[in-house]
């Protein structure tokens, strides 16, 4: 029979995209690591390791960088994605606006991978910018503007 606490922590999940890596084809390069934005991925023991599944947001930035494809994207049941938890882990105290700017950007916008990111995210083909576009409303605001802004939410709630 299973335990309440047992119960209870599988009932709290959610089926989500979440990070799932090969420690066989990992060989401690780091750069999953160094990359992910939300702190999920940590070297342990010389290799890759999911450290915490809240954290990881199923964007994939880890796997897209990851040179020996020992990282993969899948569906399955995790915890839900905290957003506080992550953003708490990532901000070092005093960081500055135009650290927070790269931050935010790095999270934000790859320009390769701007409209498998984020839902919002339109680029002007043959303009100099990238808009975020309010579902909604049908409102957009020029990407780099609001991501300098220390007010803007990213609606998302990706920071």
């Amino acid at each position: 029979m299973e335990s309440e606490t047992a119960r209870i922590e599988t009932a709290r999940k959610v089926l989500r995209s979440i990070v799932r890596i090969d420690r066989q084809r990992c060989d401690g390069c780091g750069v999953c690591a160094a990359r992910c934005p939300e702190g999920a991925v940590h070297m342990v023991d010389g290799r890759a390791e999911l450290v915490a599944e809240e954290l990881c947001d199923g964007i994939g930035l880890c796997a897209s960088v990851c040179p020996n494809r020992a990282i993969r994207m899948e569906n399955r049941q995790a915890v839900p994605f905290d957003p506080e938890g992550s953003a708490s882990r990532r901000l070092a105290p005093g960081i500055g606006p135009e650290a927070e700017f790269r931050r935010r950007l790095q999270i934000c916008c790859r320009a390769s991978n701007c409209g498998r990111l984020c839902p919002r995210l339109v680029k002007q083909p043959g303009k100099a910018g990238v808009w975020c576009v309010d579902i909604q409303t049908g409102g957009k605001t020029e990407l780099y503007r609001v991501l300098a802004d220390p007010a803007f939410k990213c609606p998302e709630e990706r920071f």
